[in-house]
């Protein structure tokens, strides 16, 4: 849930909103994943995410989107190094990352169980995980908006009142889809194995390998503290 204070002509009334009608009416940009596990329990497979806000986050976002920073040129090899660290665990099936640079990566994970050594089982999965690490990038990519719609269809259906609604909103919203073009320079960035619990699973990773930039022939170089903006006045880049 979240609050909402509203202020009047002498007086300050308390009133509340509910996270449906938050999300259905806010965009939140710059949130990206900082940790996660995952793992088999009995036969389910339980998630926990951690994710992280902040107005640095947001400018990032904001300024990968519009092309004004440009990715480091070791960002998939950063990314393999973020999963690695998470091997043997379950992996997600999307992620924001923020590379070296401050570049923020949209990333399709897709999944499958390895049931055997031959070539043919191999190829099986590896297309069946292609598929999925392609659906997951759309929804990385798409499902902003999608969920937004969700919310807005619930909000006109019912309001959450306590917390096994609320409950229920979360999986609701857990189960958006989201079907979209995907951008140029997608492409599978690596593949996988991973051991859980002595099962192993083929990962396929999917993003969107951005181009360069177009009027130096390099890459923008961001300082950790900050966003290097391009000045077409001085042909540089400045810290924002």
């Amino acid at each position: 849930m979240a609050g909402m204070t509203e202020v009047q002509r002498d007086v300050a009334s308390k009133s509340a909103r509910t996270f449906v009608e938050t999300l259905s009416q806010s965009d939140l940009d710059g949130c990206i994943v900082l940790d996660f596990e995952g793992r088999k329990v009995g036969d389910r497979y339980v998630a926990s995410v951690a994710v992280g806000w902040s107005d640095d986050f947001a400018n990032r976002a904001q300024a990968s989107a519009a092309g004004t920073i440009f990715p480091a040129k070791t960002w998939i090899d950063e990314f393999r190094a973020f999963l690695d660290a998470h091997r043997g665990g379950m992996m997600p099936s999307t992620v924001s990352f923020a590379d070296s640079a401050g570049f923020l990566h949209n990333v399709g994970i897709g999944t499958v169980r390895l049931d055997g050594d031959s070539a043919l089982q191999r190829n099986t999965a590896a297309r069946m995980a292609d598929l999925l690490a392609r659906k997951n990038l759309s929804l990385a990519l798409h499902g902003r908006s999608e969920m937004r719609k969700k919310a807005e269809l619930m909000k006109s259906r019912n309001r959450v009142d306590d917390g096994q609604a609320l409950s229920s909103v979360y999986e609701a919203l857990g189960n958006v889809s989201a079907d979209g073009p995907l951008p140029v320079g997608s492409r599978p960035l690596f593949d996988m194995v991973n051991l859980v619990e002595n099962e192993r699973f083929l990962s396929v990773v999917y993003g969107v390998d951005a181009p360069i930039s177009s009027d130096t022939g390099r890459e923008a170089v961001a300082e950790p503290s900050g966003v290097m903006i391009f000045n077409p006045n001085i042909g540089t880049y400045e810290k924002r």
